[in-house]
């Protein structure tokens, strides 16, 4: 009865890890426990906003907003326009309790280089 019953545990979880998150809905990211929000504009362009918690770094929002980027683009180059959120190096200590703003950013990924196929067959 274990036996089936984790089996069926585990049948359950990895479906639900394929689960694809429709287009700009809010995300967690458990392993940074961050939250955020990803919207494809257009093809190889990407919205994303990074939501902090109250004890979240700024450091920790730019980190995660450079290696989702790079995950979405798949590559180096991409282009990141900073719409909002970065905090001053004297922010935090000024304004305690101020709540900080979200990181927004705008992606550009480099087009996706499509090479030709070589055929072995010389003439």
């Amino acid at each position: 009865m274990r036996k089936i019953t984790s089996i069926s545990i585990l049948v359950f979880l990895s479906a639900c890890a394929n689960v694809k998150t429709p287009n700009g809905d809010l995300q967690w990211d458990f392993d940074h426990n961050i939250r955020f929000k990803e919207t494809q504009i257009a093809d190889n362009e990407y919205y994303l906003q990074v939501i902090p918690k109250q004890d979240t770094k700024f450091s920790k929002l730019a980190t995660f907003i450079l290696r989702r980027s790079f995950e979405l683009c798949k590559s180096y180059g991409f282009k990141m326009e900073v719409l909002k959120g970065v905090q001053t190096f004297d922010e935090k200590v000024v304004f305690q309790s101020q709540i900080m703003d979200s990181l927004s950013a705008n992606i550009q990924c480099p087009p996706q280089k499509i090479e030709p196929i070589k055929s072995k067959l010389q003439f």
